[in-house]
């Protein structure tokens, strides 16, 4: 089984923050950066799950992911962004798979949302953003 990180289950809000509310800045992405700084070169499959948010006792299921698993290669020192489109009001869920760990001993990851322009996240959402330390291991046995 490969090794497996998640940010676990959140919540993207409407606007980023109060400010791109006046001028109808939605969220709409996410960019997931990675980073090999070790001396091999590592590969990675970056997932975004999501869901439909509804508030309790309603639920929703799992529908399509915002991001289907997308393989990254990288050579020593290389970093990059791998962009998400998402959607507003909606579950999220951020899965990394492969040669990466909590230690950052292999592959560095870090993720933030927010509105978009062109892929990259202009203007960002303090509660999008995740460091390695706000991941977790997933125990999860399955190929997704």
């Amino acid at each position: 089984m490969a090794k497996r990180i998640t940010t676990g289950p959140f919540h993207v809000p409407l606007f980023p923050d109060g400010g791109a509310a006046i001028f109808g800045r939605i969220t709409n992405g996410l960019n997931i950066v990675l980073k090999n700084h070790s001396d091999e070169r590592r590969t990675v499959k970056v997932s975004v799950d999501q869901c439909a948010s509804v508030i309790f006792p309603a639920k929703s299921i799992e529908g399509p992911p915002a991001l289907p698993e997308t393989t990254v290669i990288l050579e020593p020192n290389e970093c990059t962004i791998v962009p998400a489109v998402i959607t507003a009001n909606t579950i999220l869920r951020v899965n990394i798979k492969g040669e990466v760990d909590l230690d950052a001993e292999k592959m560095e990851v870090s993720v933030i949302g927010g509105n978009t322009n062109a892929g990259f996240v202009e203007f960002p959402s303090a509660v999008l953003f995740f460091r390695l330390d706000d991941f977790v291991e997933d125990d999860t046995d399955d190929d997704h």
